[in-house]
C-alpha cells in the first residue's frame, strides 16, 4: 500500500504546529455542507480507468463572498486538482477493522486496514494495482485458492525487501489486488491468522464498484504545469492529517513488488498538507505572518524546497516546494477549507 511513511520519505521533514488561532478565519472560504454521494458501479474497464486514468476538470469562474473580500471573483475551483477522483476497489464495511484510510496515486489505490481507535497502526492493507506494476511471478510456490470466483494465491511474498503473509488476485481490470499484513505483535496477540484474515477481508473488496474521494480543502492555484500526483487522506471522524502531491509529470514509480521506488523529490513538486486540531504533538514554530495568520517559512531545505506553514482556523495547512515565499502564500490564498476539517461528511466531492 502507498502510505503517508511513504510519501514523508521522499519529502524534508516539515516542522509544522497545531494550533487554535482566536482570530476566525478571515480570507479563507468555508463552504457550506456537501451530503457524502453514494457510490458509483463501473464495468471492469471503467474500473481500471478509475484506477489510472486522468480525467481534465473544465474550470469556471466563480464569484464567491469571503469574509472581508466581498464581490471578489474567486480563483477557478476545483480545476487545479486536473482530474476526478474516483477510487477503485470499494471495500464493504468489515467486523472489527477501520478501512477509511485511502491512498490513491496514478498507478495504485491502496486502502489501510486499521484496528478501530487506533488510527496509526495498520492490522493490514489492500492495493489495487493498475496492470503491470505487481509482478505474480512473486506468487511462484504459493498456495492456489479462489477470490471472488478468480483464482487466487496465498503465501509468504517479498515486498521491498520484507517477506510478508499476502493474498493476491487478478481483478476484472487486468492488474492485481494485494493484501499484506497480519503478522505484527497487534496480530499475534490478538492471535488471529494471516491468511483467514486476509481471505476475510478479500471477501469484502468489490473491484467492479468505485468510491468518490472527499477532500478538506479545494485548490485554486497551482504553478503552471503541475498535475496531480498522490493523494493520501482519512476519511473518519477525528480526521488524520491529508497530504496531496503535484509534479510536473504526475507519475510515481514502483518496484516489481509493488513498492513505491521514488526516493528523489519530483521535479517542482508541491506538496500541501492539512492538519487538523485534533492531531496532537506537533512543533510550535513561528516567525512570520500571512494574512494576519501565524506562519512560519522555512527556505533552509535541501534541493531548493521551501516550507510555508500557516496556523488557520481548524489546524495548519502546509505547503512545501521549491518555489518562493510569494508563490507559496499565492498557493495558500487560493485553498478553500470545508466547514469541518475533521468531519467528511462536509468535504469536497473530488469528482466535481
Amino acid at each position: 500500500m502507498i502510505t503517508e511513511s511513504d510519501l514523508r520519505a521522499v519529502l524534508t521533514d516539515e516542522a509544522r504546529d497545531i494550533s487554535e488561532p482566536a482570530e476566525i478565519l478571515a480570507r479563507l472560504q468555508v463552504a457550506e455542507p456537501q451530503p457524502i454521494a453514494k457510490r458509483r458501479w463501473l464495468t471492469p474497464l471503467a474500473a481500471a480507468a478509475a484506477v489510472a486514468a486522468a480525467v481534465v476538470v473544465a474550470g469556471t469562474l466563480v464569484v464567491e463572498h469571503r469574509a472581508g473580500h466581498r464581490d471578489q471573483p474567486a480563483s477557478t475551483r476545483p480545476s487545479a486538482l486536473g482530474r476526478d477522483l474516483w477510487f477503485t476497489p470499494y471495500v464493504h464495511p468489515i467486523e472489527g477493522y477501520d478501512v477509511t484510510a485511502i491512498s490513491m496515486d496514478n498507478s495504485a489505490v491502496g486502502i489501510g486496514v486499521r484496528y478501530p481507535g487506533h488510527t496509526d497502526s495498520e492490522a493490514g492493507d489492500i492495493t489495487a494495482y493498475a496492470p503491470g506494476i505487481w509482478d505474480p511471478a512473486l506468487a511462484k510456490g504459493s498456495t492456489r485458492l479462489t477470490v471472488h470466483g478468480r483464482p487466487a494465491y496465498y503465501g509468504v511474498m517479498n515486498q521491498g525487501g520484507y517477506m510478508l503473509p499476502t493474498l493476491a488476485w487478478q481483478s476484472g481490470s487486468g492488474g492485481w489486488i494485494v493484501i499484506r499484513g497480519w503478522n505484527d505483535a497487534a496480530a499475534r496477540s490478538r492471535h488471529l491468522d494471516p491468511r483467514t484474515e486476509e481471505l476475510r477481508v478479500a471477501a469484502k473488496v468489490d473491484d467492479a464498484a468505485a468510491e468518490r474521494l472527499h477532500l478538506p480543502f479545494r485548490i485554486g492555484y497551482l504553478p503552471a504545469g503541475l498535475q496531480f500526483a498522490r493523494v493520501s487522506v482519512h476519511l473518519t471522524k477525528p480526521a488524520g492529517d491529508t497530504q496531496i502531491v503535484f509534479s510536473q509529470t504526475g507519475t510515481t514509480h514502483y518496484d516489481r513488488t509493488g513498492t513505491l521506488s521514488d526516493r528523489t523529490l519530483p521535479a517542482g513538486m508541491v506538496s500541501i498538507i492539512l492538519s487538523p486540531n485534533s492531531q496532537p504533538g506537533q512543533p510550535t514554530v513561528r516567525n512570520t505572518k500571512v494574512d494576519g495568520h501565524d506562519a512560519d517559512f522555512n527556505e533552509e531545505q535541501p534541493d531548493g524546497q521551501r516550507i510555508l506553514t500557516v496556523y488557520v482556523a481548524g489546524g495548519s495547512l502546509t505547503l512545501q516546494g521549491p518555489y518562493s515565499k510569494a508563490e507559496l502564500i499565492k498557493i495558500f490564498r487560493s485553498i478553500v477549507l470545508a466547514p469541518d476539517v475533521d468531519d467528511p461528511a462536509t468535504w469536497f466531492d473530488a469528482t466535481k
